[in-house]
């Protein structure tokens, strides 16, 4: 059985570690990071993440304890989303501030592939931004369009 985490983290994670749950996918956010230089998963978050980003944050320490309980979690921070469904179609300029932007179809063939991903924190944006989404694109062979 897999589940898919959007909200609820903490509720549906501590549920999940005594079933058969065997991977948790948490979508998070790629815009947390510091606004300059490069970006990947190994990059120390700011100390003054906005609260939105902050919870974000507190959530994939859920995912974290998922793991630690034995279980696969997986944490994909998307960039801004633009797309149908969202709030552009095309990338909006706040999040092109960041480096981090990602088309809805993207994210969603990213979800799917993280289903398939060994557990661990992913950067999911489109290629050549400042965050980089290499290490999710070798882990799973997931590439943006």
């Amino acid at each position: 059985m897999r589940i898919l985490m959007t909200g609820g983290s903490g509720v549906l994670g501590r549920a999940s570690m005594p079933s058969r749950v065997e991977c948790f996918v948490f979508p998070s956010l790629a815009f947390i990071y510091p606004t300059s230089g490069p970006v990947d998963e190994s990059t120390p978050l700011p100390e003054d993440v906005y609260e939105i980003g902050r919870s974000a944050v507190d959530a994939e320490g859920h995912v974290a304890r998922f793991c630690a309980g034995g279980g696969r979690g997986v944490v994909l921070r998307l960039g801004g989303l633009y797309g149908p469904g969202a709030e552009s179609d095309m990338p909006v300029e706040r999040y092109l501030a960041f480096g981090a932007t990602l088309s809805t179809k993207d994210a969603g063939r990213a979800i799917a592939a993280a289903l398939h991903a060994p557990a661990g924190l992913y950067n999911v944006v489109r290629d050549g931004e400042r965050v980089t989404n290499a290490r999710f694109k070798t882990a799973t062979g997931w590439s943006p369009s």
